[in-house]
């Protein structure tokens, strides 16, 4: 991802997402959104704007409020993707992610081979992979943000959801990253109009920063994918 883009950086931004396919755009103030917008689409580049919601000193005390309210369902577990996570498995969780209207991160970055990253999965009696929620640093360590992780890459199987599986999953992934990593901060991007997935960051303490998280895609390498809700 990118931290806190500038108007001046567009030709960068541009060649960036046609080598990568998708990038983040963190920390967007919201004075240059709508320009910075029409200049990447100009370049032939899909825009997406969210809400940028930041942690705050309650979030660790609002995550572990919810993981003593919370619970799996009958029948389920949890598995946290590592290096020895079997291909097959980790495919079925980056296909419910694209289901979902959720851009899957590739395998390598939900394992943790390049950064810290905390991504687990809901697994159900017959084996299936019925939900997931990740928290990934994506910031250059030597950055400012270095210490912050992105929280979400929430889905849920539809015959699942109800049952709070993405509010577990965020609270678990969020927690871990304060006390497995020691996170700075946490961010995510919410779009306005998704009230459900609004609700279940305010019940994790994450809060509007006043800033936009921005995705920039480029639709010839993203075939058949969409940018995370």
């Amino acid at each position: 991802g990118l931290d806190d883009p500038a108007l001046d950086e567009v030709q960068n931004i541009a060649g960036l997402v046609k080598e990568l396919g998708f990038l983040a755009l963190a920390f967007t103030p919201a004075a240059i959104a709508d320009e910075l917008a029409a200049a990447l689409e100009a370049q032939g580049l899909t825009v997406g704007f969210w809400q940028h919601l930041l942690s705050s000193e309650q979030t660790a005390t609002a995550c572990r409020a919810v993981l003593a309210a919370r619970h799996l369902p009958l029948g389920t577990k949890i598995e946290r993707i590592s290096p020895k996570t079997p291909r097959q498995r980790l495919q079925s969780c980056q296909e419910l992610m694209q289901s979902c209207g959720v851009a899957p991160p590739p395998g390598y970055i939900l394992r943790g081979q390049e950064l810290p990253a905390i991504a687990e999965m809901v697994i159900n009696a017959e084996d299936e992979v019925v939900a997931s929620g990740a928290s990934l640093f994506r910031h250059s360590p030597a950055g400012p943000n270095g210490k912050a992780a992105h929280v979400g890459y929430l889905a849920t199987e539809p015959s699942y959801r109800g049952q709070g599986l993405a509010q577990l999953l965020l609270a678990r992934v969020s927690l871990a990253s304060f006390e497995e990593y020691g996170a700075s901060m946490l961010h995510t991007g919410v779009r306005a109009a998704n009230k459900p997935s609004q609700r279940v960051c305010h019940n994790c303490g994450l809060h509007d920063s006043g800033t936009f998280f921005v995705g920039v895609a480029y639709p010839p390498l993203l075939e058949g994918g969409s940018l995370t809700r």
